[in-house]
Formats: C-alpha cells, sequence, structure tokens
C-alpha cells in the first residue's frame, strides 16, 4: 500500500423506481377487488327451480367459475403483497444508496487530495486508513448491489407463481394451487375464510374509536392488513385512526373500482374522475422527507353528501410529518372539483419553504357544504340556502372532530403539531368541531373570514390556540353577533371580547367590487405568510382585535362600497378626469 487507492467507482442506479412498484401495486389491487366483487355476486348467479341436465350443467360451470375467480384473487392478493414489500425495499435501498453516494464523494475527495501533484506522499498509517475506507465503502456497495438483486428476484417469483396459477386457471382445474402456495391461514389457506371473518369482527369492534383502532392495526402482519383493504376498501379507506398510507391504499383502490363499473354522475362518477385526475397529476411527485409518494387520499365518499361527494386529499403523510394543516373550505365547495385544494398545495409549498421540518397539508371536504351548480334549479337553491343556518356547520363540526383524532391516532412518531384552518362557512364548522372535541388533536386552530362561531369566547369554544384572520372589508366577517346583537352563524371570533389571537391579513379594497375578493384573499400575501408562521410554530404578526363599532358595519361597508364604485366612475367619465387620466 505504497500509495493512495483507485477512486471508488459510483454504485449504480436502482433498476426499479419505488414509485413505479406503487403503482403496480395499485392496479394489482384494483384488480384483485374486481374479482372479489365478482365472488360476492356469485350466489346470486345460482337458478333456483331450475331442473334436470341444464342444472346440473349450470351449477357445474358456476362453481368451477367461481373457483377459478377464487384462486385468481388469491394470487393477485399474493401479488400485492409481494409487490408492496418491493415498495419498501426499494425506498429503503434508494436511501441508503445516496448514502452510500456521499460517503463515495468524500472518499474520493481524500483520494483525489492524496494524488494531486506537488501532494507530499502519505504516511503509512494514513495511507492504511484511505485504503481501509475505500475497501469498506466497495464492501458496502456490493452489499447494496445484493440487496437490490434479492428484491427484484424476490419479486420476479412472486410474479411467477402469479402467472402459475393464471394458466393453471385456464386449464379449468378447478381447485389446483401452485406447489409453493401461501401460509395455512394465508389468503387462499383452509384457515383463511375464518381468519378473515375473525378480522372483519375485530375491525368492527374497534371501528368508532380511532386511538383503539389505530393500536390494533399496528399488531397486523402486512398479508393481513392487505387482505383487510381488498376485502372491503370502501370502509378502510374512510376509517379514521388507519395508518395514511393505508387508507390511501385503500381508497386508490376503490377510485378504481368505480372507474372501472362505471359510476352514474349524480352518484359519484364526476368526483372519482376528478380525483383520479388528481391522483395521475401527482403521480411523479415525491415527498423529500419520506421519499414516498407525495398526495395522498384519506376520504373517499364520492355519493356522500346529498351527491356532493366527500373528499380528504394530502400533500405529504401527516402520520410522519413534524407540522400537518387541515384545511376546511366553506359554501359552494364540493369534492367533484375538489374545491381549495390550491390552497392546500400553496400553503404545503409555503410551509416547506421555512425548512423547518417535514409538513404535509390535506383539504378535507367530508361535510355537505351549502352549494349550488345551477342557480336556476330549486334543489341547489335550496342546497345553498343551507348558508344561513348552523346545521350542515354541526353535522360537518361531528365528522371533523373524529376525523382530526384520527390523523392523531395513527401518528406513527413524534406527535406532530396539528393545525385546523377553518374558511368561511369551513370556520364555522370547524368552530363546532372544537366546542364538540375541545381536547382535541389539534394544537392550533385557525378562523379565517369567519362568519360566526358557536361560543362568546376562544376559552369557551376550545383548549387548542385559536387564531383569527379578519379582513375589515370582508362582509362576511361582519355577519357575527358582537356578543349582544342575534346572528345566524353564531359569534364574532375577531372581536377584542372573543379573546383569539388575530393575525395581520390584507384589509382590501373599499370597492363594492372587491368585497368579493376580500373573502377569498386569505391564502396570499401577508396572510399566508401569518397561516405558515402558526403551522409551523413560529409567531405571526398580530393585529388588534376588533372593539365594538370598531369596524365598519355590514351595511355600512356595502353603502361605502357602493359609493366609492359610484365616485370611481364619475370621475372617469368627467372631463377633468378624462384629463388627468392622460
Amino acid at each position: 500500500m505504497s500509495g493512495p487507492p483507485v477512486p471508488v467507482p459510483a454504485p449504480p442506479e436502482l433498476p426499479s423506481a419505488p414509485e413505479a412498484a406503487a403503482r403496480l401495486a395499485g392496479d394489482l389491487r384494483t384488480a384483485a377487488a374486481l374479482l372479489i366483487e365478482v365472488e360476492d355476486v356469485g350466489p346470486a348467479t345460482a337458478a333456483p327451480g331450475w331442473r334436470g341436465v341444464a342444472a346440473v350443467a349450470h351449477a357445474e360451470a358456476r362453481a368451477a367459475l367461481l373457483d377459478r375467480v377464487c384462486v385468481a384473487r388469491a394470487a393477485l392478493t399474493r401479488a400485492v403483497i409481494a409487490t408492496d414489500r418491493l415498495e419498501d425495499r426499494l425506498r429503503r435501498l434508494r436511501v441508503e444508496r445516496e448514502a452510500l453516494a456521499d460517503r463515495r464523494v468524500e472518499v474520493n475527495e481524500q483520494i483525489a487530495v492524496a494524488t494531486s501533484p506537488g501532494c507530499a506522499a502519505l504516511d503509512p498509517a494514513a495511507s492504511a486508513s484511505l485504503h481501509a475506507r475505500a475497501r469498506a465503502l466497495g464492501t458496502a456497495v456490493g452489499d447494496w448491489r445484493a440487496r437490490v438483486e434479492e428484491a427484484e428476484a424476490d419479486h420476479a417469483a412472486a410474479l411467477a407463481a402469479l402467472v402459475a396459477v393464471a394458466g393453471a386457471a385456464g386449464t379449468g382445474a378447478p381447485g389446483h394451487r401452485p406447489a409453493d402456495g401461501p401460509a395455512p391461514w394465508g389468503p387462499s389457506g383452509p384457515g383463511w375464510p375464518a381468519r378473515l371473518a375473525g378480522l372483519r369482527r375485530d375491525l368492527l369492534r374497534r371501528a368508532d374509536d380511532p386511538a383503539l383502532l389505530a393500536a390494533w392495526w399496528r399488531t397486523l402482519g402486512r398479508a393481513e392488513r392487505q387482505a383487510l383493504l381488498l376485502d372491503d376498501p370502501r370502509r378502510i379507506g374512510n376509517l379514521a385512526g388507519v395508518p395514511v398510507r393505508d387508507r390511501d391504499e385503500a381508497n386508490r383502490v376503490a377510485v378504481g373500482l368505480d372507474l372501472e363499473l362505471g359510476l352514474a354522475p349524480r352518484r359519484g362518477g364526476e368526483t372519482a374522475r376528478r380525483v383520479a385526475e388528481l391522483l395521475e397529476a401527482y403521480r411523479e411527485e415525491v415527498d423529500p422527507a419520506t421519499g414516498d409518494q407525495l398526495l395522498h387520499l384519506l376520504v373517499y365518499r364520492p355519493g356522500a353528501h346529498t351527491g356532493d361527494g366527500g373528499v380528504a386529499i394530502g400533500l405529504g403523510d401527516p402520520d410522519r410529518a413534524d407540522d400537518v394543516a387541515v384545511y376546511v373550505p366553506g359554501t359552494t365547495s364540493e369534492a367533484a372539483d375538489v374545491s381549495g385544494f390550491d390552497r392546500v398545495e400553496d400553503l404545503y409549498r409555503s410551509m416547506a419553504d421555512e425548512g423547518r421540518g417535514s409538513v404535509a397539508t390535506v383539504l378535507w371536504l367530508d361535510y355537505d357544504a351549502p352549494s349550488a351548480d345551477s342557480l336556476t334549479d330549486r334543489d341547489e337553491l335550496l342546497d345553498l340556502a343551507h348558508v344561513v343556518g348552523p346545521a350542515r356547520a354541526e353535522a360537518g363540526g361531528r365528522a371533523l372532530a373524529d376525523f382530526l383524532d384520527g390523523l392523531g391516532a395513527s401518528d406513527a412518531g413524534p406527535e406532530a403539531r396539528l393545525t385546523a384552518i377553518g374558511h368561511s362557512y369551513g370556520s364555522t364548522t370547524l368552530g363546532h368541531a372544537a366546542l364538540v372535541d375541545p381536547d382535541g388533536a389539534a394544537e392550533n386552530v385557525v378562523l379565517l373570514g369567519s362568519p360566526g362561531v358557536p361560543a362568546a369566547t376562544a376559552a369557551g369554544l376550545t383548549g387548542a390556540a385559536v387564531w383569527v384572520g379578519a379582513a375589515d372589508r370582508d362582509p362576511v366577517t361582519l355577519l357575527g353577533r358582537d356578543g349582544l346583537a342575534p346572528a345566524p352563524l353564531g359569534f364574532d371570533p375577531a372581536q377584542e371580547s372573543f379573546g383569539g389571537r388575530r393575525f395581520q391579513v390584507d384589509p382590501g379594497g373599499g370597492r363594492a367590487g372587491d368585497l368579493v375578493g376580500n373573502h377569498a384573499s386569505y391564502f396570499t400575501g401577508e396572510s399566508l405568510a401569518n397561516i405558515t408562521a402558526i403551522a409551523t410554530g413560529q409567531q405571526p404578526t398580530y393585529d388588534e382585535g376588533r372593539a365594538r363599532g370598531g369596524a365598519p358595519a355590514l351595511a355600512e361597508l356595502l353603502t361605502r362600497g357602493a359609493f366609492a364604485s359610484g365616485g370611481e366612475w364619475l370621475w372617469d367619465h368627467s372631463t377633468l378626469g378624462r384629463t388627468m387620466g392622460r
């Protein structure tokens, strides 16, 4: 070892990307779930009342078909489990490769210095140390390559078994299983039906308790979780307490089933298509904190809420993020157009730019927000009319409280800082969630452009920190009662007497045409910066609460806006105005 070692070559690229494995697993899950639905409707294909040779032939054909479906479903389930495991292994191998690449840069830099012209020869001890580091790195790269090859080989073997089952099913030999079949209680073993039935019962006993469900779910193995997910994806995907990643996988299966089965628009077909478009748009985006996919589908109920649908869609993984923000939009929001997702994306980017840890943001739209697709449809107008009352907010508040508790229960690491944000009628909904669960999982409650909340003080609403963003020229924020006057949706949280922590926002323009924009401006500029600060554990810039009479009453604001707009029109059309305008 008279000289330094030769530079260490770079570790090879992964032959397969974990994102590709995730997509394959999703496709296999959907195929398996479709076969399960075929199995479920199998008994309906019986022909009661048939007699003779035709009846016997029908029964034999039906039994053979269902047996083949069962065999294929079991094989697909095994392929799902194998592909899911491959995805996990590839993600870990990718992280290991990045660490090896960093080590290589460091070692090669030292080798380059040692071999540069004019550099003194290394003493024997330093040379031996550098040789040892280079050898250790080479060995580590070789071990890493072996694990990559093993992961690929294991997955190829699992898919080969799937091909073998498909071939056997095509021969018409009922009940055929490959020699390397699953474990005795596995997806096609003799003990499996009883085992699955027991898992279903255990799940249902815990379904209404997110903390209990989360603790039980952690005790399950990969095969058990996947079997439950495929058995009833629509239930698993919407259960508070099930980990976000498993909910996402189940809901993606449900979306695939809905697209394959062709939901009618009134039953959620538009929601299924819009959600599928969003999943496709983000298919290549990766969470830099986890290496996992960026977008997660936490709730998917396309036919809920009088056809408007219910969804919760997140960027980042709330179970593994340090800071989590959940946004609740208000009136006119519907799952079919994923209303408010652009704000969730803006908030995610803003929080991530702070660089204070991993982040996740979630759009929660799983309540019947008052809305109308058409102002000429009587039923749509009746739906929108609910905005003048708190009934929808009360019902939505109970569902939101369960969702937030579920995020707290499924948190996989140190407890995340959870911030719940409600805008407009969504702030009223969030207020009811806070009131029904004052000691819930949220550390911060942020009320934006609020028309009212169901308590006269922040302390009476929740034990969390209550933050208020209210533009003085936002007419919706003037709808709440100030402690004396009645209001349909509750108390104005921007009032000084409420005791919330009011932060600065753009006050908005004074013209009549600006008023709607004022109400929609809370996710831009100073307001967005302050929401970001709250959600990432920093201090926003404060504003004073409204003293009684400190902000213009609604009628006064509208009158001022009308005069401002009219005055501007008169000025623009006057001789002096046209002259000075030149």
